[in-house]
């Protein structure tokens, strides 16, 4: 799908408070997208997680018994595709004729002539997704029938995850985004990596996945040791399994002999489960469970097996936040079907969706490898067996969710005393963030009574199938606690900006005294835009973006003209105030209406007496301190 025309426009834009992709493309310009073939893209959706059609553009689409234009539908797919890779997207600019106020009709109209408007992060996301978006409509329009149809929507889908993922932060790094967003925080993805930055100047930390540049490195360093770990552990008191590690296959024997069979061998730094033998019993597996631990890793950690199910403990800033219990890969029969077609059914539930992979996946499908036909066998099935129905048939021993594990909330039934003790193991290994898997044969009763234990500490926990699997009205609590633990508490807004909306004339007036004021502070200041003559106390940036990396600044300045506003975007999705001239003329109702989303009430005339006074303000410096303080030649603190 060849788009005619594009443009991104930066957030705070004439649009949304959020930065937006706008793409024409002639072919759509007129075209009507009937009732019938919405009803089609429902059924050719359905394959799709329900949180990822859960925004009001599809809402909106899928209850509309009217035909809608065809640009209207693209922009709602293209927020969906960016939804399924986990962006936090939700802005399509078309609203019907009976719901779109005066503002919104320009945007009606640009949907008749093939434009389409949408929520994006940049150019490199937002540009696949308006091509996909219009790929289907295309379909539509052909009049493609449902199971085509279905096909053609899962190729598109594939097409844009093979573009973007590489450049996709993991799926909790975009929760966590997305919980800074509604904080009012801005963020931004660090060039094309998985990092992402949230926060302003030397208030921004940097994540990835469960790390920040908040958290301490040694804790991880000491978790991945798990000899160190176990030890640690176990001279607090805290409930273990018996471990040894071995680099030798006799060191292997001569330590299961010491613990006991059954044993559970593991690489000595290992993860997602790989090359783990569970229910060792006897030295012809040992040798064949330690061949498999050290087979990438230098030596293996040989454990006592400890009974029952296994629960994975999230900590955050060392309080306990949910529990997981991970189900090992398995199915149910019916009584009818065969052990394979069983899996085949379980493997195209939406949650197993082979589309995404990597740090983007929930749960990943069952194979049936080696390790299944083993755990088959072992309880006298074949792939071809036909189990009865409401039998229980397990294709692993390991819980994993890497390896077709099943995630279940259990939060409510942990026993306090089970979470006491992962909160009692985050903070002996100092970890800010951690996954504890915790054995217990019942986990509602006290560990004590149990003989429960930890087997092993996650430093960096994959929490996004966790989070996912929570109720939906325990994952903001869950998020929460995370990006407190990984950012900082409250809203942490940190650095104050003020956008100065005018000629560049009547602008430098106005900076020129606010920089003065910063000066008489001891303030850092930093200009955004085209000025020149700056004071010694401000730091010259080019675009908006640079205020993520500026770490010597206390406040700052957006300087631009209404038409670079209108036709660009502000920069940031909040300011703290906004300054704009009193004789825009036509211009005039368009920009407030702009700076309004970015500034709420907080948009300042320049013809207002205290304008002056009230910049000043929302950057943190006050007129009469300032010059005080100035005089005194003390500094005014920000």
């Amino acid at each position: 799908m060849q788009i005619d025309q594009s443009s991104f426009l930066l957030p705070g834009n004439a649009h949304s408070r959020n930065a937006v992709m706008r793409a024409t493309f002639a072919g759509a310009a007129g075209r009507i997208v009937d009732p019938q073939a919405i009803a089609n893209l429902r059924r050719a959706t359905a394959f799709m997680r329900p949180a990822v059609v859960d925004f009001a553009g599809w809402r909106r689409l899928r209850r509309s018994e009217t035909g809608w234009h065809a640009a209207a539908v693209a922009e709602v797919m293209a927020v969906i595709v960016q939804r399924f890779a986990g962006w936090p997207v939700t802005y399509c600019g078309y609203r019907p004729a009976e719901a779109a106020d005066a503002a919104e009709g320009a945007s009606v109209w640009r949907q008749a002539q093939g434009t389409a408007i949408f929520q994006t992060t940049d150019a490199r996301i937002g540009l696949p997704a308006a091509q996909a978006g219009f790929a289907v409509v295309q379909a539509l329009v052909d009049g493609i029938e449902v199971p085509q149809l279905r096909r053609t929507v899962r190729g598109v889908l594939r097409g844009f995850l093979r573009t973007t993922l590489p450049v996709t932060p993991p799926g909790n790094s975009l929760l966590l985004a997305q919980t800074a967003g509604e904080r009012g925080i801005p963020w931004q993805v660090l060039g094309r990596s998985g990092y992402v930055r949230i926060g302003l100047g030397r208030y921004a930390r940097v994540l990835k996945g469960a790390e920040s540049t908040l958290i301490s490195a040694i804790g991880a360093q000491m978790a991945k040791d798990k000899g160190m770990a176990n030890r640690l552990l176990a001279d607090a008191g805290l409930p273990v399994a018996g471990q040894r590690t071995a680099r030798t296959e006799e060191a292997a024997l001569a330590a299961a002999r010491e613990l006991g069979y059954p044993l559970v061998v593991k690489p000595f730094d290992g993860n997602m489960g790989r090359d783990v033998t569970i229910g060792v019993s006897n030295e012809a597996e040992m040798r064949k469970a330690f061949a498999r631990a050290v087979s990438h890793s230098g030596k293996a950690v040989i454990e006592t097996l400890i009974q029952g199910d296994e629960v994975r403990l999230l900590v955050a800033g060392g309080k306990f936040l949910a529990a997981m219990n991970r189900q090992p890969a398995q199915v149910t029969g019916d009584g009818t079907r065969s052990v394979a077609e069983l899996v085949g059914k379980e493997n195209r539930r939406p949650e197993r969706d082979t589309s995404l992979k990597g740090a983007h996946w929930l749960t990943k499908p069952i194979k049936l490898d080696e390790d299944a036909l083993a755990v088959l066998a072992q309880q006298g099935l074949t792939v071809d067996a036909v189990p009865e129905a409401g039998q229980k048939v397990f294709l692993r021993r390991e819980s994993n969710l890497s390896r077709g594990g099943t995630p279940l909330d259990v939060t409510d039934k942990v026993h306090p005393s089970i979470r006491q003790v992962a909160e009692a193991a985050a903070r002996r290994l100092r970890l800010d963030v951690c996954g504890i898997d915790f054995l217990s044969t019942d986990f509602t009763r006290p560990w004590q009574e149990t003989g429960g234990a930890i087997c092993e500490v996650n430093s960096r926990p994959g929490v996004y199938p966790q989070i996912m699997s929570a109720p939906q009205e325990r994952r903001g609590a869950i998020l929460e606690g995370l990006f407190n633990a990984l950012v900082g508490e409250g809203d942490h807004r940190g650095l104050p900006v003020v956008a100065l909306v005018g000629a560049p004339e009547a602008t430098a007036r106005m900076r020129q005294t606010l920089e003065t004021l910063a000066g008489g502070a001891g303030c850092r200041l930093g200009v955004v835009g085209k000025a020149t003559g700056l004071a010694p106390c401000s730091q010259a940036l080019e675009t908006a973006a640079d205020l993520f990396q500026s770490d010597d600044i206390d406040a700052a300045l957006i300087v631009l003209t209404p038409r670079q506003l209108l036709e660009r975007g502000l920069g940031l999705p909040r300011v703290a105030a906004a300054v704009m001239p009193s004789d825009l003329g036509r211009r005039a109702q368009a920009v407030r209406r702009t700076l309004e989303r970015v500034a709420g009430d907080a948009v300042l005339m320049g013809n207002d007496p205290a304008v002056t006074e009230r910049a000043a303000d929302a950057l943190g410096l006050s007129l009469e301190s300032s010059a005080g303080r100035h005089a005194s030649g003390k500094t005014l603190a920000v």
